[in-house]
């Protein structure tokens, strides 16, 4: 029994979204990772450039290499917790005092990029526990199934109080694309607070807070 075309391309926008999707959340995870260094190095006043103007270039895995080797385990979540307490710990007004006395300038951020700083972290937390549902939630009955897929529904194990419990979930095709399209968005949000670190005209405002507000990371479950 063979698939017609139609079933080919009804069953290849969904795996192009599912792939889409992990492609796109690697790369997240990677920005944060890059944020958590320049977070560092501005907290120890690390602020140089690799190279002079004597040098060509230094190669990016040459660079901040002991951070990397501190990092170069720890999973998406370990990652942005420790963004995120990095971030929260260097805008603090105690160690900003510390930092100026010490004459490091530093980071000058306003109310929201703060804010937007905050949610996108949050977003990020939430965005992992879709990931990970998506990553380790069974599909096989599906995936070998004969007929067109628009949706996946799979079962995943969940640790409870009493024991465990089985979550089933629908993944559908239109929600991993809108997961798709926000996290493009989002990515570029995240590029932007890098830059808002050591550019103050890179600052965000109030309708950048409503985009990353409205943006929603979850999975319905049957259960």
């Amino acid at each position: 029994m063979e698939r017609d075309i139609e079933q080919h391309l009804v069953n290849w926008n969904l795996f192009k979204a599912y792939g889409e999707f992990n492609i796109k959340f690697e790369g997240i995870v990677d920005r944060f990772r890059k944020l958590l260094i320049d977070l560092v190095k501005k907290y120890y006043g690390f602020e140089v450039d690799w190279e002079d103007e004597n040098t060509d270039r230094l190669p990016e895995y040459m660079q901040d290499r002991l951070l990397k080797i501190i990092l170069h385990d720890d999973g998406a979540m370990a990652i942005i917790e420790k963004c995120r307490s990095c971030f929260m710990d260097s805008t603090s007004q105690e160690v900003v005092s510390i930092l100026k006395a010490n004459q490091i300038n530093p980071i000058n951020l306003n109310i929201f990029d703060i804010q937007v700083a905050k949610l996108l972290f949050k977003k990020a937390i939430q965005l992992v526990n879709v990931r990970n549902i998506l990553i380790h939630t069974n599909f096989n009955e599906d995936f070998f199934g004969w007929n067109p897929l628009t949706e996946l529904k799979g079962a995943k194990d969940k640790k409870i109080a009493k024991g465990f419990k089985e979550v089933n979930y629908i993944f559908v095709l239109t929600n991993l694309e809108l997961f798709n399209e926000q996290m493009e968005k989002f990515y570029l949000h995240i590029r932007k607070l890098q830059f808002a670190i050591y550019n103050e005209e890179e600052n965000f405002n109030e309708n950048d807070l409503n985009e990353i507000t409205a943006m929603v990371f979850q999975i319905e479950t049957n259960s």
